[in-house]
């Protein structure tokens, strides 16, 4: 039963050893490093690792990945303190040099033939391990794995049905067995990319992309294999063994990396098998924006003792969440909300806001709801300071904040950022200067920021709000139709959805409510 994957590249420079002192692809690397160690954190008993080769085969223990193939200078064989055989770590209890042909926990007490044609089986001679199965090892040996491994190649024509077959055999094995896809998209991305430059490998990558990040493996079984050779596509017959292994099964996907540094499509992402049932035809239901779950996820709030800010750090707390809210000063004990913390930092200054990302693990995400409004006033009367106040605290806060959320968040390799916007930022009648011109500031550091951030598995988007149901709000414009005013609860859902792991794809995004 396949209880977790994980899908990642396959160039042998992750491997640092292979680039010397230069600092090679760090984010990539980061990123697969942050795959496989979630996969493992399954408690997988057994770990299936897939990539193509030139045949459909198992590997034993006695093959290795000779780095001397891509770095002459380096000695034949495997790099001096690096453990890249093909089964260097096997399970408690397993006996030094036992043959993956006898893994107690796949099949009923055979050992699976997964391949097509010739070669089925584990192949009994030393023959070097092809690059992805190699880097592949190398990553898991990196994350401390400890349990069996089963190395398959798929050979790169092999037809779609036939991979599928492969991955429903690994899903039918007894024990709990992650999955580690070893995959590079289409290799004709650019003027310097290894096979020129095609226009075809856009939309193709994107389509592996959009079937991975939505979970909706089955499109994968759709890449043509003509089309993937033309582009250089080498990971088409490992992502269709993916398919077939998880055919049928809900799954929730985390996109941590998806550029082309190299004119390669690399794609990093971690797929977390789910109980629950399919939806109607077999299709994973995607969750809605009222359906995330932020269980032992750690969010950062910040105005969470104003009115939107309470009302988003209660939705937040309601899924799951671990909330700490910042204000300027704490909340008095009747507007403390259950179920949240309270730490108050002066978002003005920028030591201030270091020190409080400073004094704790980097948060999953970071919601800030820090604003002020001052009403329109014809400019022959415009007032430099409240200009400068507008600015400061809608505009100067969202940077800093922006500033060290980043700053922690990047190198973890994952996060979300959500700002608060407002519709007076984009329109040029109705609102008052200082205000609309500190907001649509606001939406530009987004579009930046998001800029960035791309590929990193960071998100910056924002929420733009009209005018929102509060008692001030209400104080204000008596006569006003508050009905027809966005409810602090529904916003607080927008928040949710873009703070959400599912919504890794949205990036940059400026929602009206």
């Amino acid at each position: 039963m396949i209880v977790a994957a994980a899908v990642c590249p396959s160039p042998p420079l992750l491997i640092p050893e292979l680039t010397g002192a230069q600092q090679v692809a760090t984010e990539l690397r980061r990123a697969c490093h942050a795959s496989v160690a979630e996969l493992t954190a399954a408690a997988p008993e057994v770990i299936a690792l897939v990539g193509a080769a030139e045949r459909s085969r198992t590997w034993n223990g006695a093959a290795t990945f000779d780095l001397a193939r891509y770095a002459p200078g380096m000695s034949s064989g495997a790099a001096p303190g690096m453990s890249l055989r093909a089964a260097p770590l096997l399970g408690s209890g397993a006996a030094p040099g036992m043959s993956l042909r006898a893994a107690p926990l796949l099949g009923s007490g055979a050992a699976p033939r997964l391949s097509a044609g010739a070669g089925q089986g584990p192949d009994p001679g030393p023959a070097g391990l092809p690059p992805a199965l190699g880097v592949g090892n190398w990553l898991l040996d990196q994350a401390g794995c400890q349990v069996i491994r089963v190395l398959q190649s798929v050979a790169q024509d092999e037809a779609p049905a036939r991979c599928a077959d492969i991955g429903a055999r690994l899903a039918a094995s007894r024990g709990r067995v992650a999955l580690l896809v070893m995959a590079d998209g289409s290799a004709r991305r650019g003027l310097k990319a290894p096979g020129y430059l095609d226009g075809r490998s856009t939309g193709f990558d994107a389509e592996v992309e959009r079937a991975v990040r939505t979970g909706r493996l089955e499109a994968l079984l759709s890449a043509d294999p003509a089309l993937a050779r033309e582009l250089m596509a080498t990971g088409r017959p490992a992502w269709q063994v993916l398919a077939g292994a998880l055919r049928g099964r809900k799954v929730s996907s985390e996109v941590r990396y998806r550029d082309d540094p190299f004119g390669v499509a690399y794609l990093v992402a971690s797929l977390r098998v789910l109980r629950e049932p399919c939806g109607a035809e077999g299709e994973p239901r995607e969750p809605g924006m009222a359906e995330q779950s932020y269980g032992g996820r750690s969010v950062l709030i910040f105005g969470a003792a104003g009115a939107l800010g309470a009302g988003v750090a209660a939705a937040f707390a309601a899924a799951g969440a671990s909330v700490t809210g910042v204000h300027k000063t704490q909340p008095a004990g009747e507007r403390r909300l259950e179920r949240i913390s309270y730490k108050s930092a002066d978002v003005l200054v920028d030591e201030a806001v270091g020190e409080l990302f400073d004094s704790a693990p980097a948060p999953w995400a970071v919601i800030n709801t820090v604003g002020s409004f001052v009403p329109r006033r014809p400019f022959a009367e415009l007032d430099p300071a409240e200009l400068i106040g507008q600015l400061e605290v809608n505009l100067v806060t969202a940077a800093l904040i922006t500033k060290h959320a980043l700053r922690v968040m990047q190198p973890a390799g994952e996060g979300r950022i959500v700002h608060t916007a407002s519709r007076a930022g984009v329109v040029t009648k109705g609102a008052g200067f200082a205000y609309s011109v500190s907001k649509l500031g606001v939406l530009h550091l987004v579009s930046m920021a998001a800029d960035d951030v791309r590929g990193t598995g960071v998100t910056v988007n924002c929420v733009v709000p009209s005018i929102i149901d509060t008692p001030v709000n209400r104080a204000a414009m008596p006569s006003a139709n508050h009905d027809s005013w966005p409810k602090v609860p529904d916003i607080a859902r927008t928040y949710l959805f873009l703070a959400a792991p599912e919504s890794g794809l949205v990036n940059g995004a400026a929602i009206p409510v």
